[in-house]
């Protein structure tokens, strides 16, 4: 399963694991299941299918990162304008300088919600105004 986390991707295989008793992985399953469901309780894990095996891990919150996004388009005088998710992932020195796609996403979806941006469906991806 694909374990993300907001800016960083990692595979973990359970066949990498050296062999081991069944009992002993059925342990390491039922640990990362109640540990991704704690993580899940407090926003910082989102699954990313329905039988809960590949989820985003989250270093941040997603009203978090979205309050982040917002206080950047507003410090370097992006309200009003349009920026591309491209221009925002790959902002150098930022902390979200790399955020995965989807993350991005869900975060402007938070400000939709709270009506201070509109996410835009472009020809070679999303953008965002921010109000």
């Amino acid at each position: 399963p694909l374990l993300r986390c907001g800016l960083l991707a990692r595979r973990w295989n359970p066949v990498d694991l050296p062999q081991q008793p069944p009992l002993l992985f059925s342990c390491l399953s039922a640990g990362i299941s109640e540990v991704m469901t704690e993580m899940h309780r407090r926003h910082n894990a989102e699954p990313l299918d329905k039988t809960k095996t590949r989820w985003h891990i989250l270093w941040h919150t997603l009203d978090e990162w979205a309050a982040i996004l917002y206080s950047w388009a507003d410090d370097t005088g992006q309200l009003g304008g349009v920026c591309t998710f491209y221009e925002i992932a790959n902002t150098p020195g930022k902390e979200f300088s790399g955020i995965d796609q989807d993350v991005l996403l869900k975060a402007m979806r938070k400000l939709e919600q709270r009506k201070k941006a509109e996410v835009i469906h472009l020809d070679d991806g999303n953008g965002v105004k921010f109000f």
